[in-house]
Formats: structure tokens, sequence, C-alpha cells
């Protein structure tokens, strides 16, 4: 299960990531990104998502914490070219963004979900089945699913240097999956 399609995503590599998890009490996932092996991993006692992406944290902490209002308001934006421009836009130049946390939420979700490969605002995509097709993939994510994953989980904003200090003890695993050194460009916010 994920979220969205996200530039360096673990969804292909689960098979071989997830029995590689040691035994641990608490989990951390400090570059959190689309947090595919947290959300497809066996909860643990304590987990924390952690992402310097102020955007994926509110993401993810709408669809925690109002995912009927998320999913709603999703459902009445119809799939468009000009929408996902403007929105890309305004996220690029950080202006005109709603003070709504859901509803900011939602336009990133469209947003990154009609991106190119989950390059953020990238390239509009509409698949060979046509713009009903890249909706109906939208929607169709395990909203509830996700939520309930996400019940107990920490999600946190933090540099990732504070993240692990916060959160260092024995009985902690980290899964550390840091972006590219050195790479810039349409592939990071």
């Amino acid at each position: 299960m994920n979220i969205i399609p996200y530039v360096g995503g673990k969804t292909f590599l689960l098979k071989h990531l997830l029995p590689l998890i040691p035994p641990h009490e608490i989990y951390v996932e400090v570059f959190g990104g689309g947090a595919a092996l947290l959300l497809n991993k066996q909860p643990s006692k304590y987990e924390v998502y952690n992402d310097v992406d102020g955007e994926l944290v509110n993401l993810f902490l709408a669809i925690r914490d109002d995912p009927e209002r998320f999913r709603s308001m999703l459902e009445g934006i119809p799939y468009s070219r000009e929408i996902f421009q403007r929105w890309s836009r305004e996220f690029k130049n950080g202006n005109k963004l709603p003070e709504d946390n859901v509803e900011r939420a939602v336009r990133f979700y469209y947003v990154i979900s009609s991106s190119i490969s989950g390059k953020f605002g990238q390239g509009w995509s509409f698949g060979r089945s046509g713009r009903m097709w890249r909706r109906q993939t939208m929607l169709n994510r395990p909203f509830e699913k996700i939520h309930n994953r996400l019940l107990n989980v920490t999600i946190d904003h933090l540099d990732f240097r504070k993240c692990i200090i916060n959160w260092d003890s024995d009985e902690t695993f980290f899964f550390l999956d840091p972006p590219y050194y050195g790479v810039k460009g349409p592939m990071y916010r």
C-alpha cells in the first residue's frame, strides 16, 4: 500500500527490505518520503515518520487526522491540466497556498499524483487510458487503511540530525534512505 508515487520510493523493493528489519521497539523513518516501508511493515510499539518537507508531513497529518474531509475534497476536483499547472506554480512559488491544512494537502496530493513518475510538478500525467484512469487511480488509494495504519504513528518535521538524536536508543531501528547527495532539480523539492 502507498499514498503517492515518490522519487526514490521503495514500493518495488519491499520484498527485499522487509525481511531485513531486525527486532525493535521503536521504528523511525528519518527521511520519510512516501513511507512505503512504514506503511507495509508490521506495526511496532512506537513508530515515527519524519521528513524535512513540510508538505509531505502535512499530507500524512491530513490523511491520519481528517481522512473523510481529505477524500471528500479530492472527489470534488476535476482532473485538469489547468488545475495541475496552476497548483504546481503556487507550490513552486510558495504563494497563494491555502491556509487550511487539509485543502493544502489535497492540492499537494493532486499535483504529485498527477506528475509524471512522482516528480513533483513535472509534466501532467494522464495515462494511456485517459484522464478518468488517472483520476480513478488517485481516488482508489486505500485511504481508510492508510489512515488506520497511521493512527499510532508520530509524524515529525525535523532535520534528520535532530530526529536521530530525539529517538536514539538501544531499542530503535532507524530506516535511513536520504536523498542522493548533490542531486538537485525537479526530483527533489
